[in-house]
C-alpha cells in the first residue's frame, strides 16, 4: 500500500499537479478551544492545507490554533487527526459520498481524465 500512497503524493509535490488524489469521504473539523498550537498537524499535512494562526477562540497561552488554509486542498486523509495530541482535529463525513477507485488502474484512468479536463479548460498543470 505504501508505494501507491507515495504515488499520490508524487503527483502533488513532484509533478505539481494541484490535486494529488481523490478526496476521501471526510472533511476536517478543528476545535480551536482545545488546540495547543503545537504544529504537528501542519508539519504532517501532505498537501500543506493547515497552518497555525491567531485565534480568539484559542484557550492556550499563545492564543493560536490550527486553521484550514484552503478547504479545497484538504484531502480528508486524517494524517493531521492522527498526530494531534489534544484530539482537536476530527474527521466528519462529507455530505456527498464518492466511491473510491476499485484499483490502481481505475485510479490512474481518473487521474488522466482529470489532467485532460485541466488541459481543455486552459489550466496549466506542468
Amino acid at each position: 500500500m505504501l508505494p501507491v500512497f507515495l504515488c499520490f503524493l508524487e503527483t502533488h509535490h513532484v509533478l505539481k499537479h494541484e490535486k494529488s488524489h481523490d478526496f476521501s469521504n471526510y472533511r476536517l473539523r478543528i476545535n480551536p478551544e482545545t488546540c495547543k498550537a503545537c504544529g504537528l498537524c501542519v508539519q504532517r499535512c501532505p498537501v500543506q492545507a493547515l497552518k497555525i494562526e491567531d485565534s480568539p477562540l484559542a484557550k492556550n497561552n499563545q492564543r493560536k490554533s490550527a486553521r484550514l488554509v484552503d478547504s479545497n486542498r484538504c484531502l480528508g486523509c486524517g494524517v493531521c487527526v492522527h498526530k494531534c495530541p489534544t484530539q482537536s482535529l476530527l474527521l466528519e463525513p462529507r455530505a456527498e459520498i464518492q466511491d473510491p477507485p476499485k484499483d490502481a488502474r481505475e485510479w490512474m484512468a481518473k487521474l488522466v481524465k482529470d489532467q485532460e479536463q485541466a488541459r481543455t479548460s486552459g489550466r496549466q498543470i506542468d
